[in-house]
């Protein structure tokens, strides 16, 4: 889960980034020939003015977005950017492949807002950054292949650059007789392919020309599903309009409005908004002095790095972090989180406290020794518990385990506390080795029951978080598990190690789990369905339509139909899904397959047909309004 969160912030700089997108490529395409038609020529010396307008806005949230954007399973981040200014782009040297070109942002305010507080310091140093020049490696046709910074640029401002440049690039055809062409680009999103349009209102000397994103590369899974590196989807909607001189080769303007959504798994987790305005204001001559000092700085730049470039995740999210904190500190949230828990303010957002507090962990681990002590006594009755413990958890380092390890010692006969503070030390991403002997012992001594098969789960979760990390550690834990359920000699027993083998989803452990599906006992049964949704093994689709099809407990189709909540939807399984909503007797398993129906409306347009017939047909009232309100949410 918090490897997923880390990248939560790398996405919050590479989709929330792409607010200063626009300011840089418009600069590029111009020459100072007469050159009818569609055609970059570039001349050292030449330089060009524009006018750059550019906001955006993005929310997101990797447990999950709702249609409505409003997440359901933890806080959302929203980023909001704007930059006005003048951007100077000049040629510093024509190659035989394009051009090199020096962008500068002059006279310009950057302005960076996450969760609605103002970051003056980020932006300000972003702005300040990108007034130093960025050489950009530019091919005949006006694609950027590269680009190089001065050594000093931080990573978040390398990362707006990126954005920037990527926003105003225009491509033009090989075939100037052509009036659409496709061309593939890059973003900080990665590689996507873009088609061009010429207007049909373009005149002889301006042409007109409209871009849309039509499609991005998709990002492979990885190995396992479960540990949310798995497949990214970027669904560009939206369009940009250049006015090109066609008679000198320069890109007179860029308007621009474009949506970017983030989909992993099925779940939205980011959607963004931009809207950049570019136009151009004059053209000069660089003077040779002008020439000579931007060739001076060449040798000092860092590598080069393409657009789609994943940058620096360590520094961006060191930036993010210090933005996220402005200028809390430990005494005022703690003060904040008191108020929050005697209900000062029940109705308040505590997003905003939650990532003030994990941007702390961050930056000062000393504070997880206070921390400490204030889970060892904080209430279970208010919000500040899960604030703090869920803080901890997502940033994870030693300090932030140690502090969580305090809390347990302290409170190990409190059921309550315990619910919360054992799988905040599960799910974190890297487990120490105090950690995983911390939950060993509560699994097999704590004296509470509840808190034994809390432990045994959790130690689950952390051993999928150690298969890739430290094998060996994973592997102690996935054969005690195997041993325990092959000596279990109760239902209960057996449902439980099933359960933990669910939380490691080890592949091979398909053919132990296997055995137990056609179990006597209704909870084995069940457990095993459960235990099947990380395995990526083809057959395994299989075992769970014929689970929902087939077994005549209400709360094993129910299991299968939420392990299939976890695998990518097939034409197949949609199918099976309709089926099983026009002949299934139970309303509970209704609604969980109509859930699924609806994560899939993205990649299968049946999926909408299907709620329709529902919302219309099914005895059931709940069902039916299940239905209408999923169709609601997807228009939406």
């Amino acid at each position: 889960m918090f490897s997923f969160v880390q990248q939560s912030f790398m996405a919050r700089i590479v989709v929330g980034l792409l607010v200063v997108a626009a300011i840089v490529t418009g600069a590029w395409i111009w020459t100072s020939h007469k050159a009818a038609g569609r055609t970059h020529r570039f001349v050292p010396g030449q330089k060009l003015i524009y006018r750059i307008e550019y906001m955006t806005a993005s929310v997101s949230n990797f447990m999950g977005l709702r249609d409505d954007e409003a997440g359901e399973h933890g806080p959302n981040n929203a980023t909001h950017t704007n930059v006005e200014g003048e951007l100077i782009a000049t040629v510093v040297e024509a190659t035989k492949d394009g051009a090199i070109v020096a962008m500068e942002l002059r006279s310009a305010t950057v302005q960076i807002a996450n969760n609605g507080e103002l970051a003056m310091d980020q932006g300000d140093v972003v702005g300040s950054d990108l007034r130093k020049p960025i050489f950009a490696e530019v091919d005949q046709q006006g694609r950027v292949v590269k680009v190089r910074f001065a050594a000093d640029v931080q990573s978040l401002s390398q990362s707006f650059a990126r954005s920037l440049i990527a926003a105003t690039q225009v491509v033009l055809p090989g075939d100037e007789k052509v009036p659409t062409w496709d061309v593939r680009e890059d973003d900080p999103n990665g590689r996507y392919v873009a088609t061009y349009t010429l207007a049909p209102r373009s005149g002889a000397e301006t042409l007109t020309i409209e871009k849309r994103r039509i499609s991005y590369a998709a990002k492979a899974r990885k190995r396992r599903m479960h540990n949310f590196k798995s497949e990214t989807q970027i669904k560009p909607a939206g369009k940009t309009t250049i006015e090109f001189d066609a008679d000198n080769g320069i890109v007179k303007s860029v308007t621009g409005d474009e949506q970017s959504t983030v989909i992993v798994e099925g779940r939205i987790v980011t959607r963004s908004e931009s809207m950049v305005r570019l136009q151009l204001q004059a053209c000069e001559t660089a003077s040779k002095s002008e020439l000579a000092t931007l060739q001076s700085k060449r040798p000092g730049l860092a590598a080069a790095q393409a657009l789609s470039a994943a940058g620096d995740a360590a520094k961006q999210d060191l930036a993010i972090h210090k933005t996220q904190l402005g200028d809390a500190t430990m005494e005022s949230l703690l003060i904040e989180l008191a108020k929050r828990q005697a209900g000062a303010d029940a109705q308040a957002d505590d997003t905003p406290l939650y990532l003030k507090l994990k941007a702390l962990i961050y930056l000062q681990p000393d504070v997880c020794v206070q921390l400490a002590k204030e889970l060892s006594v904080v209430s279970t009755d208010g919000p500040a518990l899960g604030l703090l413990s869920g803080a901890l958890s997502a940033i994870g380092h030693p300090q932030a385990q140690s502090a969580i390890q305090i809390g347990i010692l302290a409170r190990q006969d409190d059921w309550s506390a315990m619910m919360v503070l054992v799988p905040a030390l599960g799910m974190v991403e890297t487990p120490t080795e105090g950690s995983e002997h911390l939950l060993r012992d509560l699994a097999q001594n704590a004296k509470d029951e509840h808190i034994r098969s809390t432990a045994q789960l959790s130690l689950g979760i952390m051993a999928r978080s150690l298969s890739e990390t430290t094998p060996a550690r994973h592997r102690r834990i996935l054969d005690d598990t195997i041993k325990s359920l092959n000596e279990a000699r109760t239902v209960e027993e057996r449902r439980q190690n099933l359960l933990v083998l669910g939380n490691i989803g080890a592949e091979e452990t398909l053919t132990l789990i296997k055995s137990y599906l056609s179990h006597e006992a209704t909870q084995v049964r069940a457990a095993a369905l459960a235990a099947l949704r990380w395995l990526e093994d083809s057959s395994v689709d299989g075992m769970l339509v014929a689970a929902l099809a087939n077994d005549r407990e209400e709360s094993v189709r129910l299991e299968a139909a939420q392990a299939l909540t976890f695998r990518p939807m097939t034409a197949d399984v949609l199918g099976v899904h309709k089926a099983a909503l026009a002949k299934e007797t139970s309303a509970v398993v209704r609604l969980a397959l109509l859930r699924n129906v609806a994560q899939a409306h993205r990649s299968f347009n049946d999926a909408r047909g299907i709620l329709g017939d529902v919302a219309r047909t099914d005895a059931t009232t709940e069902v039916r309004d299940e239905a209408k309100r999923l169709l609601e949410e997807i228009a939406r």
